[in-house]
């Protein structure tokens, strides 16, 4: 006879815990649609942290289902269910207890913005040091591209270029911290993982030139940001910040600098799917691929003849600065505490997020490829 076991929808050793939070769901049942009476017992040296809403029952060919929960962080599926029957050890059942949840967030972002030496409300993009414009046509009532706007999309691009990757952000696991004060990532095991992650109408990158915040040091400002249909919350306004030294004036996210990609992330292409080695050769495949490929497409209509005669003359003048772009990095953080609604459904990681105060967002904005107007955003949002 067979158990069949899974915690909140997983297997063993796939699972986790949150230490002090909501319980799991661990279900069984038989195999063979009979009925066993079994006795759940924690084990392991951790096994006086794993609290049982029940201990004995029979199982059968329905899920009979225990709440699972733990009182402090573990190591890696260093928690352990023994299902006994009788005197035998049918399996062990492990996963994992963790503390601090956040939901770890990635994917491509577009932002249409100017950049020096055109002015940060530049419509159309004139003189780019990193080949940032947008092409209006001969006639600006009725542009080839909608002008520049500086908004930070993470879903829904406007007027996203040939040969650029799709946009899209969303939650791709839930993370943790274990005993050690390691972080573990799981891939499964919550049904929020895959929601989309979303922001407001009017978020933007907001330097001002200088004005309102030295660049790589300014806020994204009107920040909100929502996760499915699951959560949603905004910071407060931002502030100007002229100084980079002095604190952040708010709680919406601000930027502590811009960074080489080589030099200051442990971040690899790789943790992405790239095939270069690192994000300096990432951005010379990048370049020397669009420009092929623009070389070699062929257009018809007038748009896509302006669109495509500008796109080959950055490749050509500026492909330094469209490389220079996509090895740099932007780090923002803030809190999310307003106007916050999470309704969590079965996710364990959303309820416990439900009984904070405040959320910490947490984002690296890089790998932006000025020519497509998006990068790549890795991000967090979760506990303090």
């Amino acid at each position: 006879m067979t158990i069949a076991a899974l915690l909140n929808g997983v297997k063993s050793g796939e699972g986790f815990v949150i230490a002090g939070g909501p319980a799991g769901n661990l279900t069984c049942r038989t195999t063979d649609g009979s009925s066993l009476p079994l006795l759940l017992r924690p084990s392991g040296p951790r096994a006086q942290d794993i609290v049982l809403s029940e201990t004995s029952f029979t199982a059968g060919p329905a899920d009979h289902r225990v709440e699972v929960r733990t009182t402090a962080a573990g190591a890696l599926l260093g928690a352990i269910i023994e299902i006994v029957s009788g005197n035998a050890v049918l399996t062990s059942f492990t996963f994992t207890s963790i503390s601090s949840p956040e939901l770890q967030f990635d994917g491509r972002f577009q932002c249409r913005l100017a950049s020096d030496p055109d002015g940060f409300d530049n419509r159309w993009g004139q003189s780019s040091s990193f080949g940032l414009y947008s092409v209006s046509g001969p006639d600006v009532t009725l542009p080839f591209e909608p002008p520049l706007d500086r908004v930070v999309r993470f879903q829904n691009p406007v007027a996203l270029r040939q040969f650029c990757p799709a946009v899209g952000v969303n939650v791709k696991g839930i993370r943790g911290k274990l005993a050690d004060g390691t972080v573990a990532l799981f891939k499964i095991g919550d049904p929020l993982i895959g929601s989309s992650v979303t922001l407001g109408p009017d978020c933007r990158f907001d330097a001002q030139d200088g004005a309102y915040a030295q660049p790589g040091f300014e806020p994204i400002s009107d920040f909100k940001i929502a996760i499915g249909s699951a959560l949603s919350g905004e910071s407060e306004p931002s502030l100007p910040r002229l100084d980079p030294q002095t604190p952040f004036p708010s709680k919406a996210p601000y930027a502590d600098g811009l960074f080489r990609m080589d030099q200051m992330s442990p971040l690899k292409p790789s943790d992405f799917g790239y095939p270069d080695a690192n994000w300096t050769a990432r951005a010379t495949t990048i370049t020397q691929r669009k420009m092929a490929l623009l070389q070699a497409q062929t257009a018809t209509t007038p748009k896509d003849v302006a669109i495509r005669a500008r796109r080959n003359l950055e490749h050509t003048r500026n492909v330094g600065g469209l490389q220079f772009a996509l090895r740099l990095m932007e780090r923002y953080t803030g809190t999310v505490d307003r106007n916050v609604s999470i309704i969590p459904g079965d996710s364990t990681s959303l309820q416990a997020l439900k009984a904070l105060p405040a959320l910490r967002f947490y984002a690296e904005f890089f790998d932006f490829d000025s020519d497509c107007q998006s990068g790549t955003v890795w991000g967090t949002l979760g506990s303090f």
